[in-house]
């Protein structure tokens, strides 16, 4: 996790559960300057956690000359998405983070770039309402997933959906 606070109720079985496993401030950034070309780019993180992509993203547009960028998310836990938000604030950009499986989020607005780190849940792990909504999400796609697709596989078809 970044060096935002962490939620003293999200234990690290509650994040193992459901995927969560937050990425290093070096690699965010490496992903966002390599991802993000113009300060028009909207960009997407479609399992914002604490937002450590979007501060990123906002950082690098900030370089390509955008004062005060938007940026969009999605994250399960109410509490990441909302710690998120406010790292995004304090970076100097205005952070649209939907709380909610992405999985429902059928693809509407598009966005230049979408970067992230996704959930990863083994497949034996992967059940029940949670895996058909990602299986159906795939499909809509056009992609139809095995029995042994993990989270992560779903969720990248999902959110190249959403690309422009």
């Amino acid at each position: 996790m970044s060096s935002a606070a962490r939620d003293p109720l999200d234990t690290a079985e509650r994040r193992k559960a459901r995927g969560a496993f937050f990425t290093p401030a070096l690699i965010a950034s490496f992903i966002a300057q390599w991802a993000i070309r113009d300060a028009s780019d909207r960009v997407l993180e479609p399992s914002s956690g604490d937002a450590e992509f979007l501060v990123h993203a906002v950082r690098t547009l900030h370089g390509l000359g955008h004062e005060r960028p938007q940026v969009w998310g999605a994250e399960l836990h109410e509490w990441s998405a909302s710690s998120g938000a406010r790292r995004v604030d304090e970076a100097g950009g205005i952070a649209h983070v939907e709380v909610g499986d992405f999985f429902t989020q059928r693809p509407g607005e598009l966005f230049d770039v979408v970067i992230g780190n996704p959930p990863y849940i083994r497949f034996q792990d992967f059940a029940g309402e949670q895996r058909a909504r990602a299986r159906a999400a795939a499909l809509q796609g056009g992609v139809a997933l095995s029995g042994l697709a993990s989270a992560w596989a779903a969720f990248t078809i999902h959110s190249a959906m959403h690309r422009a």
